[in-house]
């Protein structure tokens, strides 16, 4: 059986989550092989808010990261991970406590690096925020 990347076992169930996961209340719901797209799903039920009562824009920065640093994983080699080296977000609505969905796609990758587009929609399917992402693909 070839080796396959950690990435997968989260996908699959048999590993946890990381911390990131947990408190973005992330969960990838769709991953296909070698895509470099991803859909994750966030329960931001207890998401700290302003005072006007929306979601900090850091948390919506994080959601869009967890799923730009997701996107290229679906074409990791069992030695490859990809840290992000940078993220440029547009905050294009106000965000309410609840559910939201990150949509991500790698837009083109080589062996040192990868570019990523991610979207981020609320549970009525509004767009909230949208991001453009750098990752450096690094070998253990």
């Amino acid at each position: 059986m070839e080796p396959r990347h950690v990435f997968w076992d989260v996908v699959e169930g048999r590993r946890p989550y990381g911390p990131d996961a947990q408190i973005l209340g992330a969960r990838i719901v769709e991953a296909v092989p070698d895509s470099g797209q991803i859909t994750v799903e966030f329960d931001g039920q207890a998401f700290p808010t302003q005072v006007l009562g929306h979601v900090s824009g850091g948390f919506i920065a994080a959601m869009l990261d967890f799923t730009a640093s997701r996107a290229p994983a679906t074409t990791f080699e069992p030695n490859e991970y990809g840290p992000s080296l940078e993220l440029k977000v547009s905050f294009i609505r106000a965000a309410h406590v609840g559910k939201f969905r990150g949509l991500g796609r790698t837009l083109h990758r080589t062996k040192s690096i990868a570019f990523t587009e991610t979207e981020l929609r609320n549970e009525a399917g509004e767009l909230i925020a949208t991001a453009s992402s750098t990752l450096r693909i690094i070998r253990q």
